[in-house]
């Protein structure tokens, strides 16, 4: 049975400078009062100073609605926009402090922490306050630390140093729990490296420790290893199914002004997204167009197919920003009029945005070129500009007209997002969709 919930009355005030820390704990408070049962098991490291854009909250299977409808409430009531995308791994929401291009936050509900067929934590079990959130100290070590250590990533505790230092709660209870699943001797050689921050000999153990979880599972229990492993594979063709991000493609100006704007995109990706994946536009020039009218229309449906349907989809499914640099002005060869059967096979943008150039002339032949874009996008809803002489400032545009997309596409019927927004039309100047 799970813990009884610890008294979290004594609420820790945020600074007021902080929005995002100081409207989670209004949300948990809201959670408490209602009685849901629920543990934070992610995004409160910086608590009471800030917390993460994104906090993981492991929710018992019947609170789940009502933790989000609450949340829902207290977030518009301070005025912030929310949207409710897909929840491939967990129903959730995303919401914007004063709507697209400000800050963000997302609540991600799970009902149990898996890995391939093993089950981490099945509910949440409140055992200590971090006021006035309740926490998880077993869910949050899984959570933080395990969970990226099986998944194979080798870069995250390289990245992020901070995310191995162990609570005193989290120290109490990780060793007995750990070797429940892989015995005592790895258990306590687990939590020697991640005491001493040894990343290194973390992605070291990993492979012995993936290997021994998977047998325990499906030793102990085989029918419900794999009923987890269905279900895992589920997800995964369920990831190209459930896209959350829009396409983007950025045009026009010079290959050195598209490096900078990508490059900021990358370093800094706008909110809500947590990467920015970079492609090339695989639509050739003009000197091809021709050769690939009668001879490429096979060459581009694999790259379409191994690009669009695989690597884009996933990113997107993980809210991931996809921009590809779609080079000059023209989509050469996959214009209007031109090789129509190849630009049904290339990706379909949901947003395409021209670097203006400081050219009146320019300006208006780029206009023109802009609309042979505008046919390559989703029902040819959105195309735009942004200063080319200034890539942090274009690279905060794009990040803008994505997040608007993302709101319009995934809004949760308000007062704040209206049902049907209307379409984005041509901008005629920098800064407008």
């Amino acid at each position: 049975m799970p813990a009884t919930p610890p008294d979290v009355s004594g609420s820790v005030e945020p600074p007021p400078g902080d929005p995002r820390a100081r409207v989670a704990a209004e949300i948990a408070e809201r959670w408490n009062g209602a009685g849901v049962r629920y543990a934070v098991v992610h995004g409160l490291e910086g608590f009471p100073r800030r917390v993460g854009r994104d906090l993981d909250v492991l929710v018992h299977r019947a609170d789940v609605e009502r933790a989000l409808a609450l949340a829902r409430e207290r977030l518009e009531a301070r005025g912030w926009v929310v949207a409710r995308p897909p929840g491939l791994w967990g129903e959730r929401l995303v919401a914007f402090a004063g709507g697209a291009g400000g800050d963000s936050l997302e609540v991600h509900t799970l009902t149990r922490l898996v890995w391939a067929s093993v089950v981490l934590a099945g509910a949440p079990h409140t055992a200590e306050g971090h006021a006035p959130f309740r926490v998880d100290p077993w869910a949050a070590f899984a959570k933080r630390i395990l969970m990226p250590l099986l998944a194979g990533d080798r870069t995250r505790f390289v990245e992020r140093p901070a995310e191995l230092r162990l609570s005193a709660e989290e120290g109490a209870v990780a060793g007995a729990r750990l070797a429940r699943l892989c015995g005592r001797e790895r258990a306590e050689r687990l939590v020697r490296l991640v005491r001493a921050g040894d990343a290194a000999g973390l992605a070291r153990a990993a492979d012995d420790l993936r290997r021994v979880l998977l047998a325990t599972s499906l030793v102990r229990a085989p029918l419900p290893a794999a009923a987890a492993l269905s279900r895992k594979l589920a997800t995964r063709v369920r990831e190209h199914l459930s896209p959350c991000a829009p396409v983007v493609a950025l045009v026009g100006g010079t290959p050195a002004a598209r490096a900078a704007v990508l490059g900021a995109l990358r370093e800094h990706p706008p909110a809500p997204f947590l990467a920015v994946r970079v492609r090339r536009w695989a639509g050739g020039d003009a000197r091809t167009a021709g050769m690939q009218r009668w001879l490429g229309v096979a060459r581009v449906a694999a790259w379409r197919l191994g690009t669009h349907w695989w690597r884009d989809t996933v990113a997107q499914s993980h809210q991931q920003l996809v921009v590809y640099d779609g080079g000059s002005l023209a989509p050469a060869g996959h214009g209007p009029g031109e090789a129509s059967l190849v630009g049904l096979l290339l990706p379909k943008l949901d947003l395409v945005v021209r670097l203006a150039p400081a050219d009146a002339g320019a300006a208006g032949e780029g206009a023109r070129a802009l609309e042979g874009w505008r046919r390559l996008t989703a029902g040819g809803r959105a195309a735009a500009t942004a200063p080319g002489d200034d890539p942090a400032r274009a690279a905060r545009e794009v990040g803008r007209l994505a997040a608007r997309l993302f709101i319009r596409d995934h809004g949760w019927a308000s007062r704040a997002v209206p049902d049907e927004a209307p379409a984005p039309q041509v901008a005629k100047t920098s800064g407008s969709l």
